[in-house]
């Protein structure tokens, strides 16, 4: 019930579906996180900010994967407080 991503054959490719909004993302983010020990988590957010980040490990993981982007697009950005309740 919750979105679907799909991986390509590049680090950017993303295909969504069946995209939840709300509580019910927080709930499966949560259920993956304790079943999967280091995950992180990047969610889109309607805020100003843009973006809720779970945790230094997904902005490392980023700027590992794809530093440009990272230098452009995540300068800056810290882990947000309290990520569950503000996803």
């Amino acid at each position: 019930d919750g979105a679907v991503a799909y991986a390509g054959d590049a680090f950017d490719e993303l295909v969504f579906e069946r995209v939840a909004a709300g509580s019910v993302v927080a709930e499966s983010l949560q259920v993956i996180a304790a079943a999967v020990p280091g995950v992180s988590f990047g969610a889109e957010i309607n805020a100003a900010d843009g973006i809720a980040i779970s945790s230094q490990t997904y902005l490392d993981t980023i700027r590992r994967h794809n530093p440009v982007f990272a230098d452009k697009m995540l300068r800056g950005r810290t882990p947000t407080d309290n990520f569950f309740a503000t996803v």
